[in-house]
């Protein structure tokens, strides 16, 4: 392993790109190896965050992004809201909070059954106007029933 630390920061860049691209467990793993390829891989483990309002995770994640000494939030590209029906008011603020610390946000997606508070998306459209805004529809398969004669 004492070797890897000889090869181009390039060649390193283009190892976890690709493993980035292929799967996220492996990208964990290769975190491991070194500390090295952990500082390497922690802009790509948070280029695309999920924070699911259902579990308590989701509110941590954001509570770290919100830190203020914590540089998670300059490699988030894309987030994805899940269960927002779930989300309390701290979770909304956090989010609103995270939001303003996102400089590269490109998408933010959201269950499409949900209304984002008014507050939030003002602050989305002042803070990002070229980020691509998504509802989600799940697709929901509906059977007519037809009457015998």
């Amino acid at each position: 392993m004492a070797y890897i630390h000889k090869l181009h920061q390039d060649a390193l860049r283009e190892v976890v790109a690709r493993v980035s691209d292929n799967d996220r467990r492996d990208l964990f793993r290769l975190c491991l190896a070194s500390c090295l390829f952990y500082c390497m891989c922690i802009p790509w483990i948070y280029r695309h965050i999920k924070i699911d309002f259902s579990r308590r995770i989701g509110i941590v994640l954001l509570h770290r992004v919100c830190r203020e000494t914590s540089m998670i939030a300059t490699y988030v590209r894309t987030v994805t809201l899940v269960n927002c029906g779930k989300a309390t008011m701290e979770g909304w603020q956090l989010l609103y909070k995270a939001l303003s610390q996102f400089t590269r946000l490109e998408d933010l997606s959201w269950d499409s059954h949900v209304v984002l508070p008014g507050f939030l998306m003002d602050h989305v459209r002042s803070l990002h106007s070229r980020t691509n805004l998504q509802a989600k529809v799940d697709q929901i398969y509906a059977t007519n029933a037809i009457a015998g004669t």
